[in-house]
C-alpha cells in the first residue's frame, strides 16, 4: 500500500483537510437519492456534493476539491462506491458515516482528504482504499 497519513476521526469540530466538499463515487440512482437525504438529515448541504465520474480518475484530488458541486450520475459508473470528505468537521463526517450505516446503502469505502491524498489522483486514492479494505478483510480472516 502507498504511504498515507492515517488520521483517526473523532467527534470534534476540527475541520478535515481540503475545501468543504463531499466527493461521491460509484453510486447508483437509488442510493444516490438516499445519500442526499442523509446529507440533509445530518445538516450537510446538498450543494457540497461533487459526483465524480470515470473522466475524473486521472485528476488530482486537490483540483477536484476546488470545483463547485456536480450532481449528475454517470449512467454506468466503473468507479468503486466511495465517499471522500474534505473541509467538513470531524463530527460532521462521523455523523454522516453513522447515518449512512443505518440505511440500505451498500457500504461505501470512506476517506477524508489529507495533505498527502490531496496530491494523489482520484484513481490512486480509490486503489489505496480498495487495498486497505482487502488488507483489513485478510487480517480479520487470519484471526479466526
Amino acid at each position: 500500500m502507498a504511504e498515507s497519513d492515517f488520521v483517526e476521526i473523532k467527534k470534534s469540530e476540527d475541520a478535515l483537510d481540503g475545501n468543504r466538499q463531499i466527493i461521491l463515487c460509484g453510486f447508483k440512482t437509488k442510493d444516490f437519492v438516499l445519500f442526499k437525504k442523509v446529507m440533509i438529515k445530518v445538516g450537510l448541504k446538498f450543494s457540497l456534493l461533487f459526483v465524480a465520474n470515470s473522466k475524473d480518475l486521472k485528476r488530482i484530488l486537490s483540483d477536484i476539491n476546488m470545483e463547485s458541486s456536480r450532481n449528475k450520475l454517470e449512467k454506468f459508473s466503473v468507479l468503486p462506491r466511495a465517499v471522500i470528505a474534505g473541509g467538513i468537521s470531524q463530527s460532521e463526517f462521523f455523523d454522516l458515516m453513522s447515518a449512512v450505516k443505518k440505511t440500505s446503502i451498500k457500504t461505501p469505502l470512506w476517506a477524508t482528504l489529507t495533505p498527502t491524498s490531496l496530491t494523489w489522483t482520484l484513481e490512486a486514492l480509490l486503489d489505496e482504499l480498495k487495498q486497505e479494505k482487502l488488507a483489513m478483510a485478510n487480517q480479520k480472516n487470519s484471526l479466526f
